[in-house]
């Protein structure tokens, strides 16, 4: 049974910030979650993912200032509330 969902609404994910890290592939994050909302106005983010737990905890993948987005390892960036979240990406990607 899942324990997350993938949403695409911004508002999920507003006061996030960077909790850490995962390296893995674009190939593995598309196969875990889909595939990724556009990325930020600015041009800073290219591919995002957001995710929210069954307990109401929001986690955003995303890569930053890459220009483009990364295929290759890459450790893309996890932003959060919460540092768990760090761990519980790391796990569904592994």
């Amino acid at each position: 049974m899942k324990h997350f969902r993938v949403t695409n609404n911004h508002r999920d994910s507003a006061m996030t910030c960077l909790m850490g890290y995962v390296n893995t592939t674009y190939a593995r994050l598309v196969e875990v979650f889909g595939q990724p909302i556009n990325g930020s106005g600015d041009g800073k983010v290219n591919s995002e993912w957001i995710i929210k737990f069954a307990n109401g905890e929001v986690a955003t993948i995303y890569n930053y200032k890459t220009g483009t987005t990364p295929t290759d390892d890459y450790d893309w960036h996890i932003g959060g509330n919460k540092k768990w979240v760090v761990a519980a990406v790391s796990a569904l990607v592994a």
